[in-house]
């Protein structure tokens, strides 16, 4: 029984456990991230072995510590355990157990599939998030010292797509920041919600060219390369083969009518195997300066990976010498003297614009950054731009 994973460093780790039992023996399986290759699994303690289903997510906090939790069928008298794991022995260290005091509206026994944290476990100052299953709710606990000092619910009244009344089966949290929050749920798309106020702040009604195409397959992250944010998320379940959207704007705050679309992964998508646990879990590690490898993991389907690199960071130079510069007026770019040709790229390589024998060039692309390259007298000049 393989649900979930999260990718630390080098390696990926998938959480298991031996048999849908609360008692069930459990373990991480280690994978070399660059290559696929399977290390081995890491045999977890026995206190993982709880109520209802034990090691049903692995998942870690802002500094890369691993965890593991259990799924709970009622938050009020079953406790989700928050687990650190010792990635070499296996060992386990209890950093919370998370009870469920306050009124969910509208659920009697609150589930509780995956939680999500924000903070370092091991300073004890954290807080752990959790959406209850097919509600409209998301809890947030708060520990200070290592002790829990609050419970507080953020009930929402709006979602994507706007006939949803609740998020659905086994809903994913991802933290956005100490004050805002993305979710995906089996009702609902990839949304981000401030939590204060349970207001949804950025949905695909600002930008439907964006939108899922189903909802049941719940996953997504977002990650900042170089000046440049992107996020990517679940936007077709089994039907059409499990595939996620990448997209990416230069703006810092995200907001998705800024954000561009750049691919469908995998483009023929991962396999219509349907596992029945509503996941299609996705994350990231950083890799250098330059470079974000992305994981994507659907249980009973299979796991891939994709390096998003910032080929501008590696290759572009000022272009100072010999006289020749290269600038930006709004959205004309703009050579020091005539070139042979100017070619605009942006920051994921594609050509987006090209001219033969000028000195401008008008691109008609949304605001960011591209890579502008002009050929002059026979030799290359790059140089990075602002469109607007």
């Amino acid at each position: 029984m393989n649900r979930a994973f999260c990718a630390v460093g080098d390696y990926v780790y998938i959480a298991g456990r031996e048999a849908n039992s609360s008692t069930a023996a459990t373990y991480l399986r280690k994978i070399n991230g660059a290559t696929g290759a399977t290390v081995g699994d890491i045999k977890l303690g026995a206190e993982a072995s709880v109520g209802l289903y034990p090691c049903n997510d692995v998942i870690k906090d802002q500094s890369g510590n691993v965890c593991v939790t259990n799924l709970t069928t009622n938050a009020k008298t079953t406790p989700v355990k928050v687990h650190l794991v010792n990635l070499e022995t296996g060992a386990l260290t209890e950093v919370a157990s998370l009870i469920v005091t306050s009124t969910i509206p509208n659920v009697e026994n609150p589930r509780i599939d995956h939680v999500a944290l924000w903070g370092d476990v091991t300073t004890g100052k954290f807080t752990v998030y959790a959406a209850i299953s097919s509600s409209a709710s998301v809890v947030r606990w708060n520990f200070e010292g290592g002790t829990q000092v609050s419970e507080q619910v953020c009930t929402v009244a709006q979602f994507y797509p706007e006939t949803a009344t609740d998020f659905g089966t086994a809903p994913r949290v991802v933290p956005a920041s100490t004050t805002a929050f993305y979710i995906d749920g089996g009702n609902t798309a990839w949304s981000r919600y401030l939590f204060a106020n349970g207001r949804l702040s950025e949905s695909f009604t600002e930008n439907k060219s964006l939108s899922p195409t189903s909802y049941w397959a719940n996953g997504g992250t977002f990650f900042t390369l170089n000046n440049m944010y992107y996020m990517t998320y679940s936007s077709a379940d089994d039907q059409e083969g499990y595939k996620f959207t990448m997209a990416s704007s230069s703006s810092k705050n995200m907001s998705f009518d800024t954000m561009n679309y750049l691919w469908t992964l995998p483009r023929n998508g991962m396999g219509t195997t349907n596992s029945g646990t509503a996941q299609a879990s996705v994350d990231y590690v950083q890799v250098g300066e330059d470079m974000v490898r992305v994981y994507y993991y659907v249980p009973g389907v299979g796991l891939c990976a994709y390096e998003i690199k910032d080929s501008a960071a590696s290759s572009v130079e000022e272009t100072i010498a010999g006289g020749v510069s290269i600038s930006a007026a709004g959205n004309i770019v703009k050579v020091s003297e005539a070139a042979q040709s100017i070619g605009v790229y942006n920051m994921m390589g594609a050509q987006v614009a090209s001219i033969n024998n000028a000195a401008e060039l008008e691109v008609n692309v949304p605001a960011g950054i591209y890579i502008a390259v002009a050929m002059v007298n026979g030799k290359s000049y790059k140089q990075k731009v602002v469109l607007k």
